[in-house]
């Protein structure tokens, strides 16, 4: 029965990445400067975007999926949980990245007249290849410190700890 705490909390953990970053990536991304979030020419992601919003939002929210996983999991199964988020977390990226690069706009869509140029901020940047290569794991990262939070909170309340604060 382990098994099915251990499948439930992998996917609670994950819906709760997810809703967490739509709800935090999406407002970070219409608070920038359209020129901050793409190259202007070119539509694709620059740098600042990618290490000054991107990543801390997928690493925070990804803290959040871990510290969700480890609570749903219980004890019993919380190492084995952590792990399975962190592997369902890469291979779905991954998998998503692919799908994206694969089946994503050529570098001519751009806009051509000032009707489709205000159209072009709600049109998402093209992400570098690295970035769609290293961003599952930097979110696998984040799941990983979240899991160990809730880790060493817990080990630090129980009783039966050494280790524990005030000991």
């Amino acid at each position: 029965m382990i098994w099915m705490r251990i499948a439930i909390a992998v996917l609670a953990g994950f819906l709760f990445a997810i809703v967490a970053s739509e709800f935090t990536l999406r407002p970070a991304t219409l608070l920038v400067e359209s020129d901050r979030v793409r190259d202007p020419e070119t539509g694709v992601m620059t740098n600042w975007f990618i290490f000054v919003v991107q990543w801390p939002v997928a690493i925070f929210t990804a803290v959040i999926g871990g510290v969700v996983t480890a609570v749903v999991s219980g004890k019993a199964g919380r190492e084995r949980a952590i792990r399975g988020l962190i592997g369902f977390m890469i291979v779905v990226g991954l998998t998503v990245g692919a799908a994206a690069l694969l089946g994503g706009p050529g570098l001519d869509s751009r806009p051509s007249s000032d009707v489709e140029a205000s159209t072009a901020a709600l049109v998402p940047p093209i992400p570098p290849v690295w970035n769609v290569v290293v961003l599952p794991f930097v979110g696998a990262l984040g799941v990983l410190l979240g899991g160990r939070l809730v880790t060493r909170a817990a080990a630090g309340f129980s009783p039966e700890s050494d280790d524990a604060p005030g000991a």
